[in-house]
């Protein structure tokens, strides 16, 4: 989430010990969860994905491994496979407290589907639910930019810099894209908005 200082170190920490915890259970759902989220940190794209598909075979009703596996698909570069994951999630969780997770997942599978007019109605969603949340934003002004409604995307933008006061590329170039075409995208769409280092 980016609160860690030492990021390398705190990963390489989290990773013995999600692996510790599997190997002590391997039918805990929440340890290969945790595992499914730090391979994603670390760009084992492939491994995630597998970890998230073992924690729903061995709970097919955690809405969490579902939306999780969701961000893991889009980050990976199956969005289409996302939005069914994302929609799996919401349907049997729809009081989730972090469902705007949900809600920006499926503006990013949007996103990248070319999809943005779709996109931009999750992504509202998203910040209706978690105004803070700071990709909402990012997805918002990146399918609005996408659309060519650039007055739309520097409000968009304005409101995001309000929300996130230390709103910057750098956090976007951060994002775990398996494919550097999808961070482009992303990060172009976000520059022509004006959003700077």
């Amino acid at each position: 989430m980016g609160f860690a200082k030492e990021v390398d170190t705190t990963l390489a920490r989290g990773m013995r010990m999600a692996e510790r915890a599997v190997r002590l259970n391997e039918n805990n759902e929440y340890s290969h969860w945790t595992l499914g989220l730090l391979k994603l940190r670390s760009g084992e794209h492939d491994k995630a994905i597998a970890e998230m598909e073992r924690a729903i075979e061995i709970n097919p009703n955690c809405s969490l491994a579902y939306g999780s596996l969701a961000t893991v698909l889009n980050y990976a570069g199956y969005p289409e496979r996302s939005v069914v994951n994302n929609e799996i999630a919401i349907r049997s969780n729809p009081r989730d407290p972090s469902i705007f997770f949900r809600y920006s997942g499926l503006g990013l599978s949007y996103l990248l589907t070319k999809q943005c007019e779709v996109a931009i109605e999750w992504a509202q969603k998203s910040i209706l639910s978690k105004a803070e949340w700071y990709q909402g934003h990012a997805f918002l002004v990146a399918a609005l930019v996408r659309l060519g409604r650039m007055p739309e995307a520097q409000s968009a933008l304005s409101d995001y810099q309000k929300e996130c006061s230390k709103a910057s590329l750098k956090d976007l170039q951060e994002l775990p894209f398996r494919l550097s075409e999808h961070k482009q995208l992303l990060i172009d769409a976000l520059k022509k908005a004006g959003l700077r280092e």
